[in-house]
């Protein structure tokens, strides 16, 4: 078994730090979410994990909706369509999470 209490403190320095240094948008925020998604599934506690999820999704969907041209330039990258895989992910997952409620 895990040691998902310490993961989470962890996690939380993680998030914290992204926070002060990052865009609020910026995919690492939903990154960190979904390692807060990931540790709560798997002590049980779907309630948090669903919320964890919906806050990923939340920085997804500004991130990647279609031509976001700032995110682009900023990465050096195409911008992403609004349809981007990583939002197909964030929605099977939070499917997951309601489906083990």
């Amino acid at each position: 078994m895990g040691e998902y209490s310490k993961a989470l403190e962890f996690y939380e320095k993680s998030l914290r730090i992204r926070e002060i240094s990052l865009p609020l948008n910026h995919p690492d925020l939903a990154g960190s979410y979904l390692c807060f998604a990931s540790c709560y599934e798997k002590m049980g506690d779907y309630t948090a994990a669903l919320n964890a999820l919906q806050s990923a999704y939340k920085i997804q969907q500004k991130t990647f909706q279609g031509g976001n041209q700032a995110f682009a330039s900023t990465f050096n990258r195409k911008a992403l369509p609004e349809k981007h895989p990583h939002l197909a992910i964030t929605y099977s997952n939070i499917g997951d999470v309601h489906r083990l409620m």
